[in-house]
């Protein structure tokens, strides 16, 4: 769960972890990793995913340790680590780890970030098709947006009828269609990262030196 190494030194540990025959994975409960089993998910439904966003419910560039104090003393928590929560400098590390993992990009510098104060399914007029597909698909984030906390993807699909039935499925006529999960679970979340990763051999969320799509035919090691 530390974005923060993910992204600075991940995919030199993922070729490490891979030539040792083990998983380096992300967790499930943390958003990029929600993010992730979003992402498989869309995949899944032949929808082709172009933006994979993080919902937060604050952005604010001037939060300090001492502004954070009262909510992390109320919670139990580190000042300085719920700082990073509300000035943007985890969420830019936990997209850039997302981005990394599936092939994605950023719109622009920083993201584009929108405030939206409505659902996130409204978000599927703010971004032109055409430029995500010529990008490759893109991370972004929204601020304020209904579910929170949560994460999205908008995809869209090529085939005609296939879009036909995702308008009767009550997911609009496109071209960009919006899926979300509306929570993410923390610790809760994470046993099911370590059954994937022991069982399974599979990295909810790896680093670009790991495989992407599908997991690794080689077990982890206890």
């Amino acid at each position: 769960m530390n974005a923060e190494l993910d992204g600075t030194v991940g995919p030199l540990l993922a070729h490490r972890a891979r030539a040792a025959g083990v998983v380096l994975t992300g967790c499930d409960g943390d958003q990029p990793g929600v993010q992730a089993n979003l992402l498989r998910f869309v995949k899944g439904l032949g929808v082709t995913p172009l933006v994979a966003g993080n919902i937060k419910g604050l952005q604010d560039e001037y939060r300090t340790p001492t502004t954070q104090k009262a909510f992390a003393e109320k919670w139990g928590q580190d000042p300085y680590m719920v700082t990073s929560f509300a000035d943007g400098t985890k969420i830019s590390f936990e997209q850039a780890i997302v981005a990394n993992a599936f092939g994605l990009t950023v719109p622009k510098r920083g993201m584009n970030g929108w405030d939206h104060e409505g659902h996130v399914d409204e978000l599927t007029g703010r971004y032109d098709v055409d430029e995500l597909r010529e990008k490759g698909g893109i991370v972004d984030y929204v601020v304020k947006s209904k579910p929170s906390p949560g994460v999205f993807v908008l995809g869209t699909h090529d085939d005609p009828k296939q879009r036909h039935y995702l308008n009767l499925y009550k997911l609009g006529e496109g071209p960009l269609y919006s899926f979300y999960t509306p929570y993410h679970l923390c610790h809760f979340e994470v046993p099911n990262s370590v059954v994937r990763a022991v069982d399974f051999a599979d990295a909810a969320l790896a680093p670009p030196a790991a495989r992407r799509w599908t997991s690794s035919p080689r077990r982890s090691r206890p």
